[in-house]
């Protein structure tokens, strides 16, 4: 059997310092932060950094994370968010 070991930290909302009211309006509940990052890669962990600080009003910082992501995931989420 061999492990699968993740070598680089990924950046996510907790480093941002993320609140409990601001973890549910983007996810609706609570969760561990283990719980969050178990299974988190670096697109979904963009994405959640995106509307962290889409959410906060900040359009420079939520800009940045957006130019992470691949185009197609861009197009995705930029829908999404005019849909709601």
């Amino acid at each position: 059997m061999s492990a699968v070991l993740k070598t680089d930290k990924l950046e996510t909302i907790f480093d941002h310092d993320i609140s409990d009211n601001e973890f549910e309006m983007l996810f609706g509940f609570l969760e561990t932060q283990a719980d969050y990052e178990f299974a988190l890669d670096h697109t979904d962990a963009d994405i959640d950094l995106y509307q962290l600080y889409q959410l906060r009003g900040d359009i420079k910082m939520a800009a940045l994370y957006l130019q992470k992501l691949d185009i197609e995931t861009r197009k995705r989420i930029t829908i999404h968010c005019c849909l709601d």
